[in-house]
């Protein structure tokens, strides 16, 4: 039932609209670049797998407003679907009725699964749909190291795969960012348990995630690790600024969940409807 709570309503179908056309916007700007290129009869080396699919589809691409903007909307565009259900349930009172009938546990474990599932799906629906669209009308070249447009370095995340099984490196990538979709719209089911409204609960993610990417641009930077602590960063699928760390994305979502699980337990059980 909370599954097609999330799934069949109007919020989810304008979310995925929304979404549907920021991919369209930002493969119909990486496919015509790309076309550009590959076109170019000038001398010199064409750069050709400066054009390829896997560099620019809208995780790899770093320039393009389209891809700068999904990615600034991130915790937005997966809280929006059903993060505001719990909050707006508790008002309503309709909390109370559903533990009435099923339980505490069933009812708490429920809501956190399909909102969890709800913002994991719209960000895997839209990388996905933009990764194919930029492929249909760009060559998938695996990209070369001696090329400064779409290089990786070493050091950074999966960059071995990318050089050699790219495919599945963007395929890793679209898994990674759909996870932490779905962790920060679980958040949002947390903000309700301290009291937070429909509007403040779908905000809190977002007001986690800009504080994050403040603290890694203007303190954690300086620290010299060449690594970005960031999820605004690191779940883009090419550096922005400094390598990423599959530690680093791994600790942050695993201290993210650890706190919510057990707010949601332990704050589920004692739970009194008013």
């Amino acid at each position: 039932m909370e599954l097609k709570k999330a799934f069949f309503q109007k919020t989810m179908a304008v979310v995925l609209a929304l979404l549907l056309l920021l991919v369209i916007l930002q493969a119909r700007e990486a496919i015509g670049i790309g076309l550009l290129s590959l076109r170019y009869k000038g001398a010199g080396n064409p750069q050709l797998t400066a054009s390829s699919a896997f560099v620019r589809w809208m995780g790899a691409d770093t320039s393009s407003f389209w891809s700068t903007l999904f990615y600034f909307m991130f915790p937005l565009f997966a809280t929006l679907p059903f993060g505001w259900s719990l909050s707006s349930e508790k008002k309503t009172g309709y909390t109370g009725i559903l533990i009435g009938r099923v339980g505490r546990k069933k009812y708490f474990t429920a809501k956190a699964v399909a909102v969890f599932l709800a913002g994991a799906v719209v960000i895997l629906l839209s990388l996905l749909m933009n990764f194919l669209l930029v492929s249909m009308y760009l060559p998938c070249l695996t990209p070369e190291v001696v090329y400064p447009y779409g290089a990786l370095f070493q050091k950074s995340m999966w960059s071995g795969l990318y050089y050699e099984e790219p495919g599945l490196y963007v395929f890793l990538y679209i898994l990674l960012d759909s996870f932490y979709g779905g962790v920060l719209a679980l958040l949002s089911v947390t903000a309700a348990f301290y009291g937070a409204g429909r509007t403040t609960a779908v905000l809190v993610p977002f007001i986690l995630y800009t504080a994050m990417e403040y603290i890694d641009s203007n303190f954690l930077t300086f620290l010299g690790t060449g690594y970005d602590f960031s999820p605004a960063k690191f779940l883009r699928a090419m550096p922005m600024a400094n390598n990423h760390n599959g530690l680093i994305a791994a600790s942050e979502a695993g201290v993210l969940l650890l706190f919510m699980v057990s707010t949601i337990m332990r704050k589920g059980r004692k739970y009194e409807a008013v």
